[in-house]
């Protein structure tokens, strides 16, 4: 993949998959947890949006909290 530059589209997907992306790099010096070859900013700014999607507001997000009354 030489002269391929990762941004801002492939940072949020790395985002997205990296608690698994994670634990397979554990296992394994072929799967990388972060882009090293990346546009730097952009790269960066959709690897936290990612990583923020899957963990605070999305898939494992709490939702949103229900209202009591009292």
């Amino acid at each position: 993949k030489e002269g391929k530059i990762a941004g801002f589209w492939k940072g949020l997907w790395h985002g997205l998959i990296s608690p698994i992306t994670f634990i397979i790099s554990i296992f394994t010096k072929k799967v990388r947890f972060y882009e090293v070859h990346n546009s730097g900013f952009w790269y960066n700014l959709g690897f936290v949006i990612g990583a923020g999607l899957f963990l605070s507001g999305g898939i494992l997000g709490r939702g949103r909290r229900k209202r009591r009354k009292d």
